[in-house]
């Protein structure tokens, strides 16, 4: 049927939509001694990597909150073909530090 407004013929329509079903995006891993358990802040090797490879289209988001607070975190990508990010972070004082990755 025609598509009208005010009774008048809309131009070009009925129009043709191609709707299809969501894509899945594979997920996003992350690992490295920096996001490990237990360790003498001395000592502590405070990197990790991400990879998100599979995770289609998107940026990287890296957030660390420890015991004073927001942390900064040094991010450079490790590969230009793939979506590999190195991260690298400071704690300078014992205690929880949570690690939080968005990739959006």
């Amino acid at each position: 049927g025609e598509i009208k407004h005010d009774n008048h013929h809309i131009m070009g329509s009925p129009y043709n939509i191609d709707i299809s079903e969501s894509q899945t995006h594979g997920q996003v891993g992350v690992g490295g001694p920096g996001i490990q358990h237990g360790g003498i802040i001395k000592h502590f090797e405070s990197n990790f990597w991400v990879d998100a490879t599979g995770a289609g289209a998107g940026e990287l988001r890296v957030r660390i909150m420890g015991p004073k607070g927001a942390f900064h975190v040094k991010m450079r990508k490790a590969s230009q073909k793939d979506k590999l990010y190195q991260c690298f972070y400071d704690p300078v004082e014992a205690g929880i530090y949570t690690v939080y990755v968005q990739w959006s």
